[in-house]
This record gives C-alpha cells, sequence and structure tokens, in this order.
C-alpha cells in the first residue's frame, strides 16, 4: 500500500482480491469517475514543475519551459497562433488554441495586441509616443507594437513609479 501511494496510484487493489472490488475498479475506470480528474490534476502538477507548461502544436504535444517562449503571435491567413522561441523556431498551434489559453499558462504573458502575447520576462521597455515594444537582445529586432486598449491593461497591472 505504502509503494501504491508513493506513485500516486489512483486505483490499488490487494491481494487476494473480491471479485466486487475489482468489478467495481474496472467500472470507475470505464465511466471515468475521479479517474480524469485525478489524472488531469496528477499531470498538470509534474507539467507545473520548471514552470513548464504542454501545448499541442500542429505536429504534436509540446512540453515547454516559459523562458523557452519570447511571443506568440496570431496568424490571420491560417488562423491560428504561433509560438516563436527564444532559438528562433516558430511553431504554429493548433486552431483551437485561443489568446485566453495562452494567457492562461504563465503569468509572464502578456497581450500587447489582438494579435501578440510576449513573454514579459523579454521586455526592457515601451516607447511613450510610439508604444512600440523593446524587448531585450538578442530580440530587439521585434518590432510590436502595444495597443492604446492594451497598454492601459499593462499598466493597471504594473506598479510603476
Amino acid at each position: 500500500l505504502i509503494d501504491a501511494v508513493r506513485t500516486s496510484a489512483f486505483d490499488y487493489l490487494q491481494k487476494p482480491y473480491l471479485p466486487e472490488e475489482l468489478s467495481f475498479i474496472i467500472n470507475r475506470l470505464i465511466t471515468g469517475n475521479g479517474f480524469k480528474d485525478n489524472f488531469r490534476h496528477s499531470f498538470q502538477q509534474f507539467v507545473k514543475k520548471d514552470n513548464q507548461f504542454a501545448i499541442q502544436s500542429i505536429t504534436g504535444l509540446m512540453f515547454v519551459r516559459c523562458e523557452e517562449v519570447v511571443l506568440f503571435q496570431y496568424l490571420r491567413d491560417q488562423r491560428c497562433w504561433s509560438m516563436r522561441q527564444i532559438n528562433n523556431t516558430t511553431y504554429k498551434l493548433r486552431t483551437n488554441i485561443g489568446a485566453k489559453e495562452l494567457l492562461a499558462l504563465s503569468d509572464s504573458f502578456v497581450q500587447i495586441n489582438q494579435q501578440c502575447i510576449i513573454n514579459s520576462n523579454y521586455l526592457f521597455s515601451i516607447e511613450n509616443k510610439t508604444l512600440r515594444c523593446i524587448l531585450c537582445p538578442p530580440f530587439s529586432d521585434i518590432g510590436e507594437v502595444v495597443s492604446s486598449r492594451y497598454y492601459k491593461k499593462i499598466k493597471d497591472n504594473l506598479s510603476i513609479l
């Protein structure tokens, strides 16, 4: 029993087992009562280590650390978001992923306009007049502009001196 608890077992069946116990466990597994929630919770705990998350790209499930992501850009013509990583690789994400889901992945992700979510850890400044984002090197070539609507939200969420 102790080994089962240490390995985060969802069910434990002692030997010799009663047929009713086995039937109950199998039935619960088939109907999904409790199993999906327990699995989801355990998986989320696994993924939260090292500020990591799982995301579905068009090629498969990816496990990514937040600091590996520079920004997400919405590709209007393809109607999906893309994820740009610090090594300049870009991955197209599944079309069912929206801005709300991306923002929920980390507090570091901030939406700056309708088509762009940046990792605030790489944000150096926002110019006053142009509202152009200046990112830390080597990402200073990215010239995204904050919309006035999102700029107000960003300022409201920051402690500004």
